[in-house]
């Protein structure tokens, strides 16, 4: 995706970003959750990775010039730029405004195989189920 004229991503958003995905998925924390990223400034720097230990998070970030290690964030943002059909969008609001649509599509009602055929939402619904 490619959002014309904008700023670079901050990383106040990335940390932003993070707390909301804590707070959204705390009933997993019990179970050794990894955090993707590729291996920009923002998720590379002390301070973010000092929030990734004290929220008992493993980082997940291939080394230079490798994108194996990070195989499955780097499969989703390229399904994600597939579905999508890279499309230049005018502003900030018109991308979120889109991406926002594909995420709702993407977690409850986009299938995967990975989760036996079911969209994530009625994955975790599952997984709520049998603890």
């Amino acid at each position: 995706m490619h959002i014309a004229n904008t700023d670079a991503f901050h990383f106040s958003s990335a940390v932003s970003l993070f707390n909301f995905g804590v707070e959204r998925f705390k009933f997993c924390s019990d179970v050794g959750l990894h955090h993707h990223t590729d291996r920009g400034g923002q998720y590379a720097g002390n301070e973010y990775r000092s929030l990734l230990r004290r929220s008992e998070f493993t980082q997940s970030m291939s080394p230079a010039d490798n994108c194996y290690d990070n195989a499955f964030m780097e499969s989703c943002f390229g399904t994600i730029k597939n579905e999508l059909e890279m499309t230049d969008y005018q502003s900030k609001a018109e991308a979120r405004k889109e991406m926002s649509k594909y995420i709702r599509y993407y977690v409850h009602e986009r299938k995967h195989s990975s989760l036996d055929y079911r969209s994530p939402a009625q994955f975790e619904q599952i997984t709520k189920l049998s603890k």
